[in-house]
């Protein structure tokens, strides 16, 4: 607790329980002479440093593992519920079935970094809804048609913690000003607190988002000719949304480093360092993007099982895919490309600061289609700033271009051998669509643009009258080839089946 108040006096202690030894804390202002009994005078001290520590939780009396001096237990409850139903009604040649799936899913996590300042509520109504019509058209033609909507949402908040918002910044003194203009989430939330051997102290980014709708359309024919082939062909047509207001924002509200070593008027010890403001790096980040991702896909196939004789039967069929990258609605991901890099206008960074001070930030960083459409206005985070338009190269829109020739091939074979052994072989190709955070599209999840700014080493955590905060980057990017394809995997299998009909022995039976 006395750390709170810049008395590191405790430490001074060889068996103190945070470093099991002395740790000295020198005074940077007289030539890094230790502070008197190592006590930071209190016209030293900062009233935003001080509240950073005192944001952390006070020890619990009696506990201590390791250098663990906190233990709290938070009642965690978890609600969950499932409901179908499936109604069927035939029509003379019809049958029209409807299905639909309800998931409710509450629970209230009371830690989100361990230290009960923060929290999640989660709230995920996902739903699941198709109708499919089966049509008896002959004896020898099944037609089915099905069309499904779904919807992952999922609402992430934050509550109080036994009655107290302790993620708020009043409660500890904290009233330092943002640098970054726009909407904060919440506007009086704790910094993220990052102290070199110390518990990282965390506000959160909650409130957060997402949605997931689904729509498939799908249609298949069967098709009995004669008695030596079963035709089947049919197609799905597919459109995914991804709406992501789920990104980071745990820095929107600021970030402080503190570090042993590393700034002009270190003390020798991060957590020292945090009483006067003495912070390495602090970084703040503006608005989270909300990005409305999308993509279609279609796909189709033909198959025949062919009863070659009476112990041969062939199955050839072929199936084409065509899967469009993900893409961001109102073109706000980027991407680097090298083509349009120039080392002329590399960008230069300062060396202490961490800033860049001359170049262009934007140095090869590329945006997708031919610019921000109507909607984006006012709505994206990249078609308010100034000086972007230029990043349009008129490029695809996923950063990727369609891969229209992915056929996929299949052929199996069962053999009967006698009465007792069938042999089956098969092979085939298969492709396999990428997932918007996966692979190389996972670029749609971690470079869409955001403000964010960075400065290094400053003596307090007010910066001095006049001060210059520069940006680091306004927008996140990734490099990735615009020649992406389509993933594909080949699987062969070779499977022999022995079937056996043992001689049973016979008893006779009493009367």
């Amino acid at each position: 607790m006395a750390m709170r108040r810049g008395d590191f006096s405790e430490l001074l202690n060889g068996a103190n329980p945070f470093f099991r030894h002395v740790r000295i804390v020198n005074d940077p202002l007289a030539s890094n002479t230790p502070f008197p009994g190592n006590i930071i005078p209190p016209n030293r001290l900062s009233a935003n440093g001080t509240g950073v520590l005192r944001a952390y939780p006070e020890p619990t009396p009696g506990f201590l593992q390791g250098t663990n001096n906190w233990i709290k237990t938070l009642p965690n409850p978890r609600e969950t519920r499932k409901d179908t139903f499936r109604v069927d009604f035939y029509h003379g040649k019809h049958r029209i079935n409807f299905t639909g799936n309800d998931y409710l899913h509450f629970e209230d996590a009371p830690f989100v970094t361990g230290l009960g300042r923060s929290n999640s509520k989660w709230d995920r109504p996902n739903m699941t809804g198709a109708v499919n019509i089966t049509s008896t058209l002959s004896p020898t033609i099944i037609t089915d048609f099905t069309f499904t909507a779904a919807n992952d949402v999922v609402y992430i908040g934050i509550y109080e913690n036994e009655g107290a918002a302790r993620y708020l910044r009043t409660l500890y003194g904290i009233n330092f000003p943002y640098i970054v203009p726009g909407t904060k989430r919440i506007g009086e939330r704790i910094p993220r607190g990052l102290i070199n051997g110390f518990a990282t102290l965390d506000g959160s980014s909650r409130p957060v988002s997402s949605s997931g709708p689904i729509f498939m359309w799908s249609g298949n024919m069967t098709w009995v000719k004669g008695s030596a082939h079963t035709i089947k062909f049919g197609a799905l047509l597919s459109h995914d949304q991804q709406n992501n207001n789920d990104q980071s924002g745990a820095q929107q509200n600021g970030e402080f480093n503190f570090l042993d070593s590393g700034h002009p008027q270190t003390s020798g010890l991060a957590v020292a360092n945090a009483a006067p403001g003495y912070f390495d790096v602090y970084t703040e980040q503006g608005p989270a993007a909300y990005t409305l991702l999308r993509s279609n896909s279609v796909e189709s196939y033909i198959q025949d099982t062919w009863r070659a004789s009476k112990n041969l039967t062939i199955e050839l069929g072929v199936r084409h895919s065509l899967h469009q990258p993900w893409y961001a609605k109102w073109n706000d991901i980027a991407n680097f490309d090298a083509r349009f890099y120039d080392p002329v206008r590399r960008a230069v960074i300062d060396r202490s600061g961490g800033f860049i001070v001359s170049g262009d930030p934007y140095n090869g960083v590329v945006l997708p289609g031919a610019g921000f459409p109507d909607s984006a206005r006012s709505r994206a985070n990249g078609a308010t700033l100034h000086n972007v338009q230029r990043l349009f190269q008129g490029l695809p829109r996923g950063f990727a271009d369609t891969y229209g020739n992915a056929f996929a091939p299949r052929l199996g074979l069962a053999y009967r051998l006698g009465n007792k052994t069938v042999i089956r072989a098969g092979g085939g190709l298969f492709h396999h669509r990428q997932m918007h955070n996966q692979g190389r599209s996972s670029a749609t999840r971690r470079t869409r643009f955001r403000y964010r700014y960075s400065m290094a080493m400053w003596t307090g955590l007010v910066a001095p009258r006049g001060a210059t905060f520069r940006s680091t980057s306004a927008a996140s990017t990734c490099g990735s080839s615009i020649l992406q394809r389509i993933a594909t995997a080949c699987r062969c299998s070779v499977k022999c089946r022995l079937r056996c009909w043992p001689k049973l022995p016979m008893w006779a039976s009493p009367a």
